[in-house]
């Protein structure tokens, strides 16, 4: 069966393809022949109306197959029966790209199958109490990476990570090759390029039915994000928020996300973005919204001069019960993380009677400290103002939060670029002005 269309129109389009299959006794084999490289969205469902499968034509990956059984199905797919009757391929997009698709969809193919596949959601280790290192924002060659799993585990193991989120564009990776490593999966939810979100703590994304092509472009984006808030364990993040190709552009409700990437591709020495990002953090918090601040370094592919980009930079995040992936998205969630270049740095937050760890509500007199392995320029930030800086390994500070405040601490290189963001420590603070992201657009380009 051979599935052919073009794209024409500038505004959203929804387009469902019917097929017959008949007596597939092995596979059904999906074959991306000529496709536009966009981010189109293909949902396959079942004549049970099951989803089977969800895949971008934006991606270097393409060829797929179903079996009944797990470990020779593709990633991106859901094994089972071959059922005989009608199935539909949906295509999904959202923004003005134009151009022809041609995807042939096969029965019993030979299919070689290379690496040895795990379920990613079983993932889980026990251990101590501490801080784990983790990578939230990383690509493979299943969307517009140009890197395999197997790349990523070798960056993985170079950076000595404790967790990693593999986010490719729109899909959700439900398997991971079968490694020593502690492998979770998001989405990048990428419906145009005018607004990316990663979508942590769900499994499936129904496309399908909550895309609308009678909808404006962004009432699909917000669509789909509020549905995803609605799922108690999922955590929303606001992508690289600035930059000038991919930053956000539509008007969302700042309430829709639980953490805000503040360090998107470091390498690429993007300083200003990186200072506006943090700006809009500090705004948001003097709103009284509790976004936390995460980074990521957004590999797609390997870049001249380093070894790997995965891990640049780190997020650290504090574990109670061992490393698993609810845990690690609700650290995220009450801001018990932050972001180094470096290995860990030792933080201590105190009272006489009670030990505190970042995004802790405080609302008694507590000591500060921080001490890293090099010098570096400490600064502490009372309510988004700097109130006390100090060029040294440690940084010590004497603090009681009234109600409403909040205190955080950057470390920066001696020449320049910031290397440390550690979340707020806050008393009583809550939402006291609903905010949408054109008031802190605004906010920013007014300097104020």
């Amino acid at each position: 069966m051979l599935i052919e269309g073009v794209f024409l129109s500038k505004f959203p389009e929804k387009i469902i393809h019917r097929f017959h299959v008949e007596d597939a006794k092995e596979n059904i084999t999906i074959f991306l022949k000529n496709c536009i490289f966009e981010h189109v969205i293909a949902v396959l469902k079942d004549p049970k109306g099951r989803i089977r499968g969800t895949f971008t034509l934006k991606t270097y990956n393409r060829v797929y197959s179903i079996f009944k059984e797990f470990n020779r199905t593709s990633n991106l797919f859901k094994e089972g029966d071959l059922d005989k009757g009608e199935w539909t391929l949906t295509l999904i997009k959202n923004y003005d790209c134009r151009g022809e698709y041609s995807i042939e969809i096969l029965e019993d193919m030979k299919i070689y199958h290379g690496d040895d596949y795990r379920k990613i959601q079983e993932v889980s280790t026990k251990g101590e109490k501490g801080w784990y290192f983790g990578e939230l924002h990383c690509h493979t060659n299943f969307s517009d990476g140009k890197i395999s799993q197997l790349e990523v585990y070798n960056g993985y193991k170079e950076k000595k990570l404790n967790y990693l989120f593999i986010t490719d564009h729109n899909v959700i990776s439900n398997k991971g090759i079968n490694r020593d490593w502690n492998l979770f999966s998001g989405t990048e939810l990428t419906l145009d390029n005018k607004g990316h979100f990663n979508i942590y703590g769900v499994d499936l994304i129904d496309y399908a039915e909550l895309f609308k092509e009678n909808l404006d472009p962004c009432e699909n984006v917000k669509r789909i994000l509020f549905e995803v808030k609605g799922k108690k364990e999922s955590l929303i993040s606001l992508n690289h928020p600035f930059q000038n190709s991919t930053g956000l552009k539509y008007n969302l409700p700042m309430e829709l996300f639980h953490t805000i990437e503040l360090i998107n591709c470091p390498y690429k020495e993007k300083e200003e973005m990186i200072n506006k990002s943090i700006l809009a953090f500090d705004y948001l918090w003097s709103k009284g919204y509790k976004i936390f601040g995460v980074a990521g370094s957004d590999t797609h592919k390997g870049i001249k001069g380093y070894k790997t980009t995965v891990g640049i930079p780190k997020n650290a995040t504090y574990l109670e019960e061992g490393l698993n992936q609810k845990k690690i998205l609700e650290a995220l969630k009450y801001g018990r993380n932050y972001i180094t270049f470096d290995d860990e740095i030792d933080i201590k937050i105190y009272s006489i009677e009670k030990n505190y760890i970042l995004g802790d509500q405080i609302d008694e007199e507590i000591t500060y400290f921080v001490k890293s392995k090099e010098e570096v320029l400490w600064h502490g930030i009372l309510n988004g103002k700097k109130i006390y800086s100090e060029k040294n390994s440690e940084f010590k500070i004497k603090i009681k939060l009234d109600k409403g405040e909040n205190f955080r601490v950057e470390g920066h290189n001696l020449d320049g670029g910031i290397r440390y963001f550690l979340n707020p420590i806050y008393n009583k603070v809550g939402i006291v002005e609903y905010i949408s992201w054109y008031d802190v657009e605004n906010h920013i380009n007014k300097g104020e």
